[in-house]
């Protein structure tokens, strides 16, 4: 198999690992809904579902009703999956670095443009993100580069150390 190929299907696989922990991982929200009273903000009620938390008195009298956000999330989607694809890229993308590093980077925006076509179909309301897209493809580039570079100095650090023993003990 040549190295573009090689390549080419390592970029496949990384698009979809970063595509697949968004459909399987954590969600931004929970299932539950919260509502909280501007006039008593200790007093929050929790409720199964949006419905359900509308129909109680205590909506219409200015009280409001919101999606109970998931802490860990970003710590997922910004800690663990760049990690992930970093760490990924390092050990199955082969070339020289600046290969590597193009195969790895350009997975990235087609990862968050399908991703963002998911969320497209699923929820009208996130073409409000369109023009942020490019920002976030490049905070996404830069964290993963940033972890590629930490694992590949760390191989290659091995690799040398490997390679001096050799030498030392001949």
């Amino acid at each position: 198999m040549s190295l573009f190929r090689r390549n080419l299907f390592a970029g496949v696989a990384i698009t979809l690992l970063l595509l697949f922990p968004d459909i399987v991982g954590p969600r931004s929200h929970f299932h539950q809904t919260q509502l909280s009273c501007s006039t008593a903000p200790s007093e929050i009620t929790n409720f199964s579902n949006m419905d359900a938390c509308t129909e109680d008195p205590s909506y219409r009298a200015g009280c409001g009703c919101s999606p109970v956000k998931n802490p860990w999330y970003p710590v997922y989607r910004l800690g663990l999956i760049p990690l992930l694809a970093g760490l990924f890229g390092c050990v199955i993308l082969r070339g020289t670095l600046m290969t590597r590093l193009l195969f790895l980077n350009l997975t990235i925006p087609i990862a968050l443009a399908a991703d963002f076509i998911r969320a497209f179909l699923k929820e009208a309301n996130s073409l409000m993100a369109l023009p942020f897209l490019p920002f976030i493809a490049i905070a996404f580039c830069q964290m993963i580069t940033a972890w590629f570079f930490l694992f590949y100095g760390i191989t290659s650090l091995v690799k040398n150390v490997q390679k001096s023993s050799k030498r030392l003990h001949t």
